[in-house]
């Protein structure tokens, strides 16, 4: 029992292959049994192949149709499948959509809410009529004396103190709108990625035909010609 388990553990000696013989090193290299039954049973698989898609192509039906069809379209007289948008759509790329978006939301909160902070051009003025000086401007009931004598005017100025200064609130308004410009941009790129995606491959040389309005080079492909 000793021996039987330890021979396993006995290095064997290794079958080398054959050198290849002098008078056939010019002829190249002799193709080994192994390497005959790889490429055999390659061609084999290939014939097989052949031999079943000869056979569908003699009974199919030249009346046949089904709903896939109408996904598809055609590319040198073969059927090539349109790929759906469901194909197409990454998890990575649905969660870059809604990262933009979400920032895109962020960015135009923020500006409405630095634009809500700007001092009025014209400041409000509003004239209280009363006939004395120490009355209280603020009250509703002071407003609504309907008997004032107009002798005298008080002239109230309104401000907001919490209102930014012109040049600050130009300069943040300048920086989120640059930002919101970028994610614009961003949504733009992978929105004709995805079209690109769609459309597939596009073969032939490309001219260039302009700008766009976010100042990136425009180009046209020229069709392939077929020799």
């Amino acid at each position: 029992m000793t021996s039987l388990k330890m021979r396993n553990f006995i290095k064997r000696i290794e079958k080398k292959e054959r050198q290849t013989p002098a008078s056939r090193v010019k002829k190249g290299h002799v193709e080994r049994k192994k390497d005959y039954k790889v490429r055999a049973e390659q061609n084999h698989a290939k014939e097989r192949l052949i031999k079943t898609l000869t056979q569908q192509a003699a009974q199919k039906n030249p009346d046949e149709f089904y709903h896939a069809m109408e996904n598809a379209r055609t590319c040198g007289g073969l059927l090539v499948s349109v790929p759906t948008s469901s194909n197409l759509e990454d998890p990575n790329d649905a969660i870059a959509d809604v990262v933009l978006d979400a920032a895109a939301r962020k960015l135009r909160k923020e500006y409405e809410d630095v634009a809500m902070r700007a001092p009025w051009k014209n400041k409000a003025r509003h004239i209280v009529f009363c006939d004395n000086k120490s009355v209280d401007i603020g009250r509703r009931e002071t407003k609504q004396k309907g008997n004032a004598k107009c002798h005298e005017s008080a002239e109230v100025d309104s401000d907001d103190s919490g209102s930014l200064s012109t040049s600050s609130l130009n300069h943040d308004l300048a920086l989120i709108t640059d930002k919101m410009e970028k994610v614009k941009q961003e949504q733009a790129r992978r929105e004709a990625l995805l079209s690109a995606r769609k459309t597939g491959p596009v073969y032939g040389h490309k001219d260039e035909i302009g700008l766009d309005s976010y100042g990136n080079k425009m180009y046209k492909l020229r069709q392939k010609r077929f020799r």
